[in-house]
Order: C-alpha cells, then sequence, then structure tokens
C-alpha cells in the first residue's frame, strides 16, 4: 500500500510539474505573440483557448491568454485566439476584459493624436475585439469600469473614438447623476485632455455626472490645474 501511495504521490508531482511547464511556455509564447506556439500548445489538448495565467500581483483565476496578449500588445496570438472562438469577454482577477486591457496600454513612442499614425498594436487588437463582437460596457463589472474609461487613463482617443463609433455607452454605468467611479469624462478631464473631453462631450457624456465620492468633472479638473476645462465642463445646474 506504502509503496502505491508513494507512486500516486510522484505521478502527481511530474504532472504538476509538466503542467506548470507547459504554462510557462503558454506564457512565454504569448508574451513573445508566437501565434505558432500557441496554437500547437492548444492542439496537444493540454490547455484551451480560454486557459488562465498567473501574472505578478494576480491572484487566482488569473489571466485569460486573450487578455494577456491584449495587455501584451500580441496581435498575432489575439487574432488566432479570436479566430478559434475564445472568449471575448473573460475576465481577470480584477473584472478586466480583454478590451479593456487593450483600450488601457499602448505601444510606446506613438502619437494617438496623429491621424497619419497607423494602429498601433493595441489598437489592432482593440478594433478586431469590437468587430468580433466584444461586450463595450463590460457587463457584471465589480468595478463599474469599462473599455471607454480605461482608453481615457492615458488618452488613448483613437480607441475612444472608435468605441464611441461602435456605440460604447458615454455614461457608462450612471445611474440618477451618480456613477460609482470616475467617468470617461471625469478622467479626460483629471488629465487635462481636452480633444477627449470634446469628443465625449458630443455624443452626451453628462457634465452633472458625480462618482462615489461627489466629484464631478469640473472638480476633477480644478484639482489637477485645467481651469481652461472649466467652460466645457461646468455642471450648468449643479
Amino acid at each position: 500500500m506504502r509503496s502505491l501511495t508513494a507512486l500516486s504521490s510522484l505521478l502527481i508531482f511530474l504532472t504538476s510539474v509538466t503542467h506548470a511547464d507547459e504554462l510557462f511556455d503558454l506564457r512565454r509564447a504569448v508574451e513573445t505573440d508566437n501565434a505558432r506556439a500557441v496554437h500547437a500548445l492548444i492542439q496537444s489538448g493540454k490547455v484551451t483557448v480560454n486557459t488562465r495565467l498567473l501574472a505578478p500581483g494576480m491572484n487566482p483565476p488569473g489571466m485569460p491568454i486573450l487578455g494577456l496578449a491584449a495587455r501584451e500588445g500580441s496581435v498575432n496570438v489575439a487574432d488566432y485566439l479570436i479566430r478559434a472562438k475564445a472568449d471575448l469577454d473573460l475576465k481577470n482577477t480584477y473584472g478586466e476584459t480583454p478590451l479593456m486591457l487593450a483600450a488601457l496600454f499602448n505601444d510606446q513612442g506613438t502619437g494617438d493624436g496623429d491621424p497619419t499614425v497607423q494602429y498601433t498594436k493595441h489598437e489592432k487588437i482593440a478594433r478586431q475585439l469590437m468587430q468580433s463582437g466584444a461586450d463595450l460596457q463590460n457587463a457584471g463589472s465589480p468595478g463599474d469600469y469599462d473599455a471607454l474609461t480605461y482608453s481615457t487613463f492615458y488618452s488613448h482617443i483613437r480607441i475612444t473614438r472608435a468605441l464611441l463609433d461602435r456605440g460604447a455607452p458615454v455614461n457608462s454605468f450612471a445611474v440618477d447623476r451618480k456613477s460609482r467611479v470616475p467617468t470617461a469624462l471625469m478622467i479626460a478631464a483629471m488629465n487635462g485632455d481636452r480633444a477627449s473631453v470634446q469628443l465625449l462631450l458630443d455624443p452626451g457624456a453628462a457634465k452633472c455626472l458625480q462618482d462615489g465620492w461627489g466629484h464631478d468633472a469640473a472638480y476633477m479638473a480644478k484639482k489637477n490645474d485645467h481651469l481652461d476645462l472649466l467652460p466645457l465642463v461646468e455642471c450648468p445646474n449643479p
């Protein structure tokens, strides 16, 4: 009996080590945008298009590989996973979808405001996710952030415009002039991002919305010394 128990434990250990090696290989393939290697691992049956990976600072269940591809700007891997029918809206530990991560991160050294610049890697992924039917609002999110608010954090105006063109709700999850978290307009005002502010106002971003701390877009602009934005964002009926 002891020998059988020892053998069983050894097999479990070897299986876990093998699986850990496969997950390491999978993560490396995603991060290096090696779609062929990702395909081979999935074809082996040992991982799936929706396998999750643990990343630094991320608790279980971790990051789905499509989310990792979106974060890393791995265009080829993202394209393969989307065509292979990965879950487009599978969230990571923090409730972030692949579209949110593509909207938040961006390539270094590119000009979001320059219409002559070709699509960045992250913008390509964001557009492909949208075209493939990814949820624009992050339904069921515990934090009430969505791709539109994420795109304004670092003034990724081209992704913001693409989201609005697709019909992303400009006031996110707001109800009765309240939003649990800052809206895209509040974030743009906080950043002093006039172009994004104007872009968001056109489809009806609400100036009088307040976040969970009672702050509106005008407060964000004042607090961060962007007084030039006040005529654009002040609530007309405080």
